[in-house]
């Protein structure tokens, strides 16, 4: 089988993307492998994973990806998501989380595997992003399970903006997998308005027939119907600091800045 990996930050829907992808019979992806082993075996028990040898992961993601092989897929791939972290000295790489979760380390083997596909999602609206970082610790809310109602937070600004420049960090240092590997970026926001269309660019670029995709039903829902200024208790302090600090939207250049402002403004 061909090797996929969907890589990028925490709270980027990646999980739904992940679950879009399989239902094409002829794709395999296996969850977040590796994220709970020790730091120095992270990109080995993915390599040995995706050669077919699952015996150092978890049961629970050796029996979803071993249901998964039974439809003989031509890609097998998972998920690498890496933390943005306000705890950190100096600039955002020194940060002891992203040490742990060893992005140089993953950037370095991924760029060796040439034949790698990089999917990498990124989500424009900081503002939004920060606000899902927050609520969902507070409230448990994980993997498309929606925000209890009313649930509203006060979100610390200087930390809020540390951990902005982090993810936009970890991003930009995602994307030099561009000039290595076979690679595709997808927007977050994009896979709100329009979640076929998505699905149809990660298919196209593994080269996938778009028309084996299975017929399904299901629709990837935020997890609150809520606006942020109903939920964010300091919204305007916060929006105004993020918007001083040029903070508000993730962007690799003037175009896709441009294009993030039409997207977040579709979806709010």
């Amino acid at each position: 089988m061909k090797n996929f990996i969907i890589v990028g930050t925490q709270r980027t829907g990646s999980s739904a993307y992940a679950e879009s992808l399989n239902m094409h019979p002829k794709i395999a992806c296996g969850w977040e492998w590796a994220q709970r082993g020790y730091w120095k075996n992270k990109t080995k028990i993915a390599e040995r994973a995706l050669n077919g040898d699952f015996s150092d992961l978890m049961e629970n993601e050796r029996n979803h990806i071993a249901e998964l092989i039974k439809k003989n897929p031509q890609w097998m791939g998972y998920r690498r998501l890496f933390r943005a972290t306000n705890q950190w000295v100096f600039y955002p790489g020194l940060s002891p989380a992203l040490w742990v979760d060893q992005l140089s380390m993953h950037l370095k083997w991924l760029a060796g595997q040439k034949d790698m596909h990089v999917i990498h999602i990124v989500r424009c609206d900081n503002f939004s992003w920060i606000k899902s970082k927050y609520l969902s610790s507070i409230t448990n809310s994980y993997v498309g399970k929606a925000y209890p109602e009313n649930a509203r937070i006060t979100i610390p600004v200087n930390e809020s903006n540390r951990r902005i420049r982090s993810k936009n960090w970890v991003d930009q240092r995602l994307a030099t997998l561009s000039e290595t590997n076979p690679y595709l970026r997808i927007y977050y926001e994009d896979f709100l308005c329009d979640q076929k269309a998505a699905i149809e660019s990660a298919l196209k670029f593994l080269e996938c027939n778009l028309m084996e995709t299975g017929e399904d039903n299901r629709k990837i829902k935020r997890q609150s119907s809520e606006k942020s200024r109903e939920q964010i208790v300091n919204y305007d302090e916060l929006k105004k600091y993020l918007t001083k600090n040029n903070q508000l939207f993730a962007a690799f250049d003037a175009g896709s800045e441009a294009r993030c402002k039409i997207l977040c403004a579709a979806l709010n």
